[in-house]
């Protein structure tokens, strides 16, 4: 049977979920970095597909090995200039690879501290979130990078609510302007085409948005601030970022609502009163908000 009926649409290839461990023993003081790295490899690769013919193709094998060399041969931090790396090296060794793609994700790791002082070389793990970046490398056309952290789960218990919204004949959620706001946020942002991969300081970039994510949601420590809905805060906090780092062309959000709802004592053969101290924890349908807060064409900083 022929193939006037088909052909081969857009492809890549890669390999995922390559972990490894990066130790830097430069001095008494030890630096850890557990990673993942993804990779994706664009090219002339259609024969392999059509033809059964694998002349053009680097092993996936080979690009898991050229995670590990490089993270030998380089730095890892900052984990953006190392993907570009990866991508250029890539690109370099075979002449006919037309564009690579690097993912690496960081799995947080925290100094223990014993009697006050950091312990020069063990480690726990970490809270924040997981740190990440993903750069594409092309052989015709511009490094394109974005940065983020994913799974930071955050939490307030009051100066939250959910009012004002269509209510229809299948509508039974009640309004209310106090509840338990809970997500694990997801936040990515796109570094303009023209940031400088050898002199940026993406990790203090990374801090600087996670500080303002962190304060944006929470509000001043004694009285926090209101949220009417988490795309109302999902905006505020986007608006901040790109007002405070120029590097940053658009940031992006994925906020999944984790629900808690209020144990009804009212159906207990007690005399007890939930003033909004107990909850149930629900696993189930939920909520997913999902923007993109884009900086206007000429906006000045």
């Amino acid at each position: 049977m022929g193939d006037d009926y088909a052909t081969l649409g857009e492809n890549d290839y890669g390999k995922t979920n390559v972990r490894f461990l990066r130790v830097v023993r430069e001095t008494p003081k030890h630096e850890v970095y557990e990673m993942t790295g993804y990779s994706l490899l664009e090219g002339p690769f259609d024969r392999s597909y059509t033809h059964a013919d694998n002349s053009a193709i680097v092993p996936t094998e080979t690009q898991k090995n050229t995670f590990y060399a490089l993270s030998k041969k380089y730095p890892i931090d900052p984990m953006e200039r190392w993907a570009s790396l990866y991508g250029r090296d890539m690109l370099a060794r075979h002449e006919h690879v037309q564009a690579c793609t690097v993912k690496l994700e960081r799995n947080p790791f925290e100094r223990v501290v014993v009697d006050g002082k950091e312990h020069n070389h063990v480690f726990k793990a970490g809270s924040g979130g997981v740190r990440f970046t993903t750069c594409r490398v092309a052989r015709n056309g511009p490094v394109k990078l974005t940065s983020g952290f994913k799974d930071l789960h955050v939490m307030k218990t009051t100066q939250s609510g959910f009012e004002g919204y269509i209510q229809d004949d299948y509508t039974t959620l009640p309004s209310t302007g106090d509840r338990i706001l809970s997500t694990k946020i997801f936040c990515e942002w796109t570094f303009k085409e023209n940031v400088r991969l050898d002199t940026t300081n993406f990790s203090k970039i990374a801090d600087n948005v996670m500080e303002l994510v962190i304060k944006t949601f929470a509000g001043p420590a004694d009285k926090g601030v209101y949220s009417s809905s988490v795309q109302q805060t999902i905006y505020e906090i986007g608006k901040q970022a790109l007002k405070s780092i120029p590097e940053i062309e658009n940031i992006r959000f994925v906020l999944p609502n984790i629900h808690y709802y209020p144990v009804n004592f009212k159906d207990f053969k007690t005399d007890l009163v939930n003033n909004g101290e107990v909850f149930l924890t629900f696993e189930g349908a939920a909520g997913l908000i999902r923007a993109t807060v884009v900086r206007k064409p000429n906006a000045k900083l």
